[in-house]
Parts: structure tokens; sequence; C-alpha cells
């Protein structure tokens, strides 16, 4: 059963459009390279490792949140192509019970990511991120009985050397 799931997308696939021509997909494309270290708030540590998979059409994140503690909780993400939205889909997994759905676009100079959580956490997200070669920071808001409330604090991370 597993494994004709994971067949299965081989032999339907067909042509399912370009991510890499998503204006999103450049300021993504930043992340690659090296590791990043940064905070969650005043001292919740982070790392990441942001690479290009399947032909440089899927972007993953593999990373560690509360980095260095005694329960690190493995966060891996991807980005690629949504054939039915016709726009970059993001899927993310953290820990063994926390999935989300949603999806990426470019707004000015930012990403904004909108997505659901599909397991443990129920919530309706929006972030926006802040990029350059160097460095990253992110501003998280949750959907309240109907408005956007900010969540209170960032993620900021820098490339380490």
């Amino acid at each position: 059963m597993i494994l004709g799931a994971l067949v299965l997308p081989l032999v339907a696939q067909g042509d399912a459009g370009d991510p890499t021509r998503d204006p999103a997909w450049p300021v993504l494309k930043q992340l690659v390279g090296g590791a990043w270290e940064g905070t969650v708030g005043k001292n919740v540590k982070v790392r990441f490792k942001f690479s290009l998979q399947q032909n440089g059409r899927l972007f993953r994140a593999d990373g560690l949140i509360d980095a260095g503690s005694l329960h690190p909780l493995v966060a891996t993400a991807s980005v690629g192509w949504d054939p039915d939205a016709k726009q970059l889909y993001y899927l993310d997994q953290h820990g063994y019970d926390t999935v989300y759905f949603g999806h990426v676009y470019k707004q000015g100079d930012d990403l904004i990511w909108d997505f659901n959580g599909l397991s443990g956490d129920k919530g309706h997200y929006q972030t926006r991120e802040i990029m350059s070669r160097n460095s990253y920071i992110n501003m998280m808001r949750k959907e309240v009985d109907g408005k956007w409330v900010d969540l209170g604090f960032h993620i900021s991370m820098k490339r380490a050397r």
C-alpha cells in the first residue's frame, strides 16, 4: 500500500507546471546553501538548512526548533508546485504530530505564507518573511474569530559562516 502511494505520483504526474517560474521562487532560493541559525522570540534557538531537490523544482527546509535543548522539535518543510491552485504550495511537519498546508506568494519584496493546520494544530496562519542573502525575519499572525492577531514573536536567522 505505501509503495503504491509512493509510485503513483511518478506515473500520474505529467506536466505539473514549473515552480521556478513563480515570482516567489528566486526569493526562496536565497536561503539555499550553508546553515542558518537564530532565535524564535528572545531565546529559543533554531537551526535550519535549505536545499533544492527534484531537479531544482522542490525547495526543502530541514531544521530544529529549540536546538541545543534536551528535546528539540524536528521541523521539515517543502515548497513545490500546486497544479490545481497554480501557485506554490507549502507542506510543513513539526515533530511527529503536527502538519500544516498552504500556499506561498510574493508581495512586494516579501513572501506571504497562508496556511492551515491539518493535524495537531488546526489554526489558520499567515506569515510575512523578509529575506536577503544572509538574513531572514519571519512575523506570524493567527486568525482568531475572523480577525488577524499578531502572535507577538518573530523568527530571526542569519546564515552561519
